[in-house]
């Protein structure tokens, strides 16, 4: 036992012993070190301090209202909804903070609204609200006791603005159901989109009850007012609407006033 523990002390006493040749900090060397660490530890101590200290600031003016609070609401994009009920539909107002504004609220509410397309809300730092929204095209309007309505290509009427006069026919048929409208809403859309000449001369639709899956025909009374277009909106393929231009260029002024050009038949147009 005694020679194990001598044994192990010898061993101790040269493991401490530097080994010979290998390089020594001088204590200058030493000294230097030593600040290095001082100075990165006070440094880091102080990174933390500051850190601390704008936390505790930010949280309080956050807390106060004085910190991401909204101060300026800002609408865009609308023609017609007014940036008043925008704003009220989607729970918007000053003074609110950022935990409070109701992004995902907003957006479901304001596309309920309609001819509401789409919608984005952004908070831009200094505490602007920016609420941008796309109204949808209207396709034909119509005249009521309350004032203008506009059909959308989804079939939904909406207030227009007088601010905002929109350059669509008159759209007149009562009695229809809701169906046929969405049907005729989607025809003059398709129409629009593919004839835009065409769609131009339209003055005046009057709607009437059609044949097939609820789909309305319309006389179309063009806006010189020679001429009235009969169409079938369940016509999705729009064949019969092909070549009208060239032919109300080409033939238009050998027909009688008011003639009508019967278009219900596909890929056909008749002169009455």
């Amino acid at each position: 036992m005694k020679v194990f523990r001598k044994s192990f002390r010898r061993a101790a006493s040269r493991a401490t012993v530097p080994a010979q040749g290998a390089p020594q900090a001088s204590p200058r060397d030493q000294a230097q070190g030593r600040r290095r660490r001082v100075r990165g530890t006070a440094l880091l101590l102080g990174t933390l301090a500051l850190a601390s200290a704008a936390v505790f600031l930010g949280a309080r003016a956050y807390l106060a209202g004085g910190l991401l609070t909204v101060s300026r609401l800002e609408v865009s994009g609308n023609r017609h909804w007014s940036a008043a009920l925008l704003l009220e539909q989607a729970g918007l107002e000053i003074g609110q903070r950022f935990h409070e504004i109701p992004f995902r609220a907003a957006r479901r509410n304001l596309l309920r609204l309609p001819g509401i397309e789409s919608v984005t809300l952004r908070y831009v730092p200094g505490g602007r609200l920016r609420l941008e929204v796309r109204e949808a095209d209207i396709v034909a309007q119509r005249g009521t006791a309350a004032g203008w309505r506009g059909l959308t290509p989804g079939g939904e009427w909406m207030a227009l603005s007088d601010r905002a006069p929109e350059d669509a026919p008159v759209l007149e048929g009562r009695g229809l159901s809701a169906r046929a409208e969405r049907r005729a809403a989607h025809y003059l859309a398709s129409v629009r989109r593919r004839y835009p000449d065409v769609f131009a001369g339209f003055s005046q639709i009057a709607l009437s009850r059609g044949g097939r899956d609820d789909a309305p025909e319309a006389d179309v009374y063009w806006r010189d007012g020679r001429v009235k277009l009969r169409l079938d909106c369940g016509d999705a393929s729009l064949r019969s609407l092909e070549y009208l231009g060239e032919l109300l260029r080409r033939e238009q002024a050998s027909w009688p006033e008011g003639a009508t050009v019967d278009l219900r038949v596909e890929g056909y147009a008749y002169v009455l």
